[in-house]
């Protein structure tokens, strides 16, 4: 059905895809937001682990909306597939530190107050987040360390108190 040149049918589809996609990622915020909760991240990773998994089906969505309303459907793909490579380029490093940082907050092996020691830098935890780490170096300044550098390096550590593991 056309009214005025433009398919109606076609459109209306289009916007129960982008009120689907809405849908579906409130409904997967929700449960990574419940299942987070479960977990010994720090709150601030939680809440931006829950806000990427609501980007990410927001990301699936658009691309499947850009699919359907693609008429060359192979050029479409085929953009898509560059598109992708170049995110994958731009967004590889982040990943990567993503992942240690989730890597080092899980593994538990030290915690805020442990004094360190990776590399050239040394000093007391003072924050522990999925990117990095900070440490006061006991002469007034603070270093980031990313969370990358320590999975990649041997750490020395210095528990502050006994505790049971």
């Amino acid at each position: 059905m056309q009214i005025v040149g433009i398919d109606i049918l076609r459109w209306i589809e289009v916007v129960v895809a982008v009120i689907a996609t809405i849908v579906v990622a409130q409904i997967a915020s929700s449960v990574s937001g419940r299942v987070l909760r479960k977990t010994a991240l720090p709150d601030d990773s939680k809440k931006k682990l829950k806000a990427a998994m609501q980007y990410i089906v927001y990301a699936i969505g658009s691309v499947l909306i850009i699919v359907f309303l693609a008429f060359d459907i192979i050029g479409a793909i085929i953009s898509l597939g560059v598109l992708g490579l170049g995110v994958s380029f731009v967004l590889g490093g982040f990943v990567s530190s993503l992942i240690s940082g989730m890597m080092v907050v899980l593994d538990k092996d030290f915690k805020v107050g442990d004094e360190i020691r990776v590399a050239a830098f040394q000093g007391k935890i003072v924050k522990i987040s999925l990117r990095k780490i900070i440490l006061d170096t006991g002469t007034g300044e603070k270093v980031s360390v990313p969370s990358a550098f320590l999975l990649n390096n041997p750490v020395a550590i210095r528990r502050t108190e006994t505790r049971a593991s």
